[in-house]
């Protein structure tokens, strides 16, 4: 399932929004998004992704909008996170909610720390009482 899911990403490089969404795809999540240098948005929630979020994925600072809710992730997050809040990062929606095996704990001290450190900037969705945000972001 990476593999296809890293053949549709390289597909998808010209076009700069990779949807794979609902596509019952399953295993780690592949380091191998972070060769898309031109990628502002990544959708793959609502899919079977185990295991935990890629500290590799922090170095995509291009990304615009986020979305890894309604997998099987589990904590810890990358200590790193918070860095796609800061200056030379784009991203202005991250998407977590729906993971059982993430820490709620961990998720409401990582939303504060990301909103605090973007000064609103990044809209971090960790629970279905968020205000969400969606891939609408790329166009503001």
């Amino acid at each position: 399932a990476a593999a296809a899911a890293a053949a549709a990403a390289a597909a998808a490089a010209a076009r700069q929004v990779l949807i794979l969404a609902r596509n019952n795809l399953s295993g780690p999540l592949p380091d191998a998004f972070t060769r898309l240098t031109t990628l502002r948005a990544l959708d793959v929630s609502a899919n079977a992704f185990a295991g935990l979020l890629p500290s590799a994925w922090v170095s995509m600072q291009q990304l615009v909008f986020l979305d890894v809710s309604s997998n099987a992730l589990v904590s810890p997050l990358p200590d790193t996170l918070p860095f796609m809040a800061g200056e030379g990062f784009s991203l202005r929606c991250l998407v977590l909610s729906g993971n059982a095996g993430l820490s709620n704990t961990h998720l409401v001290t990582l939303k504060s720390k990301m909103e605090a450190v973007s000064r609103a900037r990044v809209r971090v969705v960790i629970g279905s009482s968020d205000r969400s945000c969606n891939i609408s972001v790329l166009d503001q």
